[in-house]
C-alpha cells in the first residue's frame, strides 16, 4: 500500500482546521482572498468586543482589589489570544511553506516501520489535543455556569460570566440574555480559536519529532556494507530530510514565535491573579455555600486552562530540542567507520549541522523549554506573594 495513502500528517487536525478556517487562519483558500480577510477581520471583531468591556469594568473598581485583578487577568489572556491571532495571520505565509514540506515526498518514507512509528506518534498528539479540548470546554462552561448559583442579592440574578462595564440596562430580562449570549458566544469565539491554534502547535512540533525520529532510525540502521552508490545516495536522501526538517522548524518558529511571546507574558500575570482568587476569601462566610463553591470551580477551570495552554508550548518544544540532540549519536549505531571518504565527507557535514539542536523560541527571546516553564510558574508565585503581602 503507498505510504500517502496509509497516512496523511495533517489528518489528525481535522477540527482545529475547520475552526482556523472559519476563523479566517487556515490557508484553504488563497490568503489574501476578500472572505478571508472578512473573517479574520470579524474574528478580531468579536474578541476586541470582549476585551474592552471588562478593561474598562477593572479600571472603574481599581481601588477593589478583587474585582480589578479578576478584570485585568481575563483581559490579558484575551489580549494574549488577540496577539496570537495577529501573529498567526501576518505568518499565515509559513503555514501555507510548512504544509508544501509535508507533501514532500522526502517526508513520506516508505519503510513499514516508520509508518508505524509515524501513526502511533500521531495518535498520541491526537488524543492529547482532545484531552486539551475537552479541559477548554470544561472551562467555558464552568465560567459560564457560575453566574446562575449565585442568588447573594436580587443583583446577582443579572450577573455576566465577567463582569463587564455595559452602557445599556441590564436589569431587563431581555437585554440580559442578549447580552449574556454576546458575550458568552465571543468569548468562546476567543477560547475556541486560541485553543485550536495551540493544538496546531503541538500537531506541527510533533509531526517534526517524528520525523526526526525517523531521521535518526534511518542513519541507526545504514549499512554501509552496500554498494557505494547505494550508500551515498541513501545518505544523501537523509540529509535532504535533515534540510527539510530545518526548514519546518524554521516555520513553525516564524509561525508561533511572537504570539507565544505574549502568552508567556500574560500567563505570569493571570497565572498570579488566578491563585490570589482561589486563595483569598472572595466572599463572606455567611454567603451561600453553592455560591462560593462554584466561583471557586470557575477560577479553578481557568487556571487549569492556563496552565495546559503555556505547558503546551515548552513541553513539545522541549520535545523538539530533546530528539534533535540525539541525531549525532544515532550515526554511531551504524557501522560507518567501514563506509568510504565520501560518504564519510556527508556525515561530516551533517554532524556538524546537528550539534547544533533545534531550538524553538518566544520572540528569540524563551526558548520553549521545561526550564522556562518552570522559571513562568516561579515568577508567578513571586508575584503572588507580593500581592498577598501588599494586601
Amino acid at each position: 500500500m503507498n505510504s500517502k495513502e496509509t497516512y496523511d500528517f495533517l489528518s489528525i487536525s481535522k477540527t482545529e482546521k475547520v475552526i482556523l478556517s472559519c476563523a479566517g487562519l487556515y490557508p484553504s483558500s488563497p490568503r489574501n482572498s476578500i472572505f478571508c480577510r472578512i473573517r479574520q477581520i470579524i474574528t478580531l471583531s468579536v474578541i476586541v468586543l470582549v476585551v474592552v468591556p471588562i478593561t474598562v469594568f477593572g479600571i472603574q473598581n481599581i481601588s477593589n482589589t478583587m474585582k480589578s485583578t479578576q478584570a485585568f487577568f481575563i483581559s490579558l489572556s484575551i489580549v494574549a489570544s488577540i496577539v496570537k491571532i495577529i501573529n498567526f495571520i501576518i505568518n499565515l505565509d509559513k503555514l501555507v511553506l510548512f504544509k508544501k514540506y509535508l507533501s514532500s515526498d522526502i517526508f513520506h518514507d516508505k519503510a513499514w516501520i516508520n509508518i508505524k512509528r509515524m501513526k502511533r506518534d500521531m495518535e498520541d498528539i491526537s488524543k492529547v489535543s482532545k484531552f486539551y479540548g475537552l479541559m477548554i470546554t470544561t472551562g467555558l462552561i464552568a465560567l459560564f455556569m457560575e453566574p446562575f448559583f449565585d442568588k447573594s442579592d436580587e443583583n446577582s440574578y443579572f450577573r455576566l460570566p465577567f463582569e463587564s462595564w455595559i452602557p445599556w440596562d441590564i436589569s431587563d430580562f431581555r437585554n440580559y440574555m442578549l447580552t449574556y449570549l454576546a458575550q458568552t458566544s465571543f468569548a468562546t469565539t476567543a477560547a475556541v480559536t486560541t485553543a485550536a491554534i495551540d493544538s496546531l502547535f503541538a500537531t506541527m512540533c510533533s509531526i517534526v519529532c517524528t520525523e526526526i525520529r525517523v531521521l535518526k532510525y534511518n542513519l541507526g540502521n545504514l549499512d554501509y556494507f552496500a554498494p557505494d552508490l547505494l550508500v551515498r545516495n541513501e545518505l544523501r536522501r537523509n540529509i535532504i530530510l535533515y534540510e527539510e526538517i530545518l526548514n519546518a522548524s524554521e516555520a513553525i518558529e516564524k509561525l508561533f514565535s511572537y504570539g507565544v511571546l505574549g502568552q508567556f507574558f500574560s500567563s505570569i500575570i493571570v497565572i498570579c491573579f488566578t491563585l490570589f482568587h482561589l486563595i483569598s476569601p472572595s466572599m463572606d462566610e455567611e454567603s451561600d455555600p453553592l455560591a462560593r463553591y462554584s466561583y471557586l470551580t470557575s477560577c479553578l477551570a481557568y487556571l487549569m486552562c492556563m496552565l495546559a495552554e503555556v505547558s503546551i508550548y515548552c513541553i513539545y518544544g522541549q520535545g523538539v530540542l530533546t530528539e534533535s540532540s540525539d541525531i549525532n549519536q544515532a550515526t554511531y549505531l551504524s557501522n560507518w567507520y567501514v563506509s568510504n571518504i565520501h560518504a564519510k565527507k556527508d556525515l561530516i557535514m551533517l554532524r556538524e549541522r546537528a550539534k547544533r539542536p533545534i531550538i524553538l523560541t518566544a520572540g528569540g527571546l524563551f526558548p520553549l523549554t521545561l526550564e522556562t516553564l518552570v522559571k513562568i510558574f516561579k515568577t508567578s508565585y513571586s508575584f503572588l506573594a507580593v500581592l498577598r503581602q501588599r494586601n
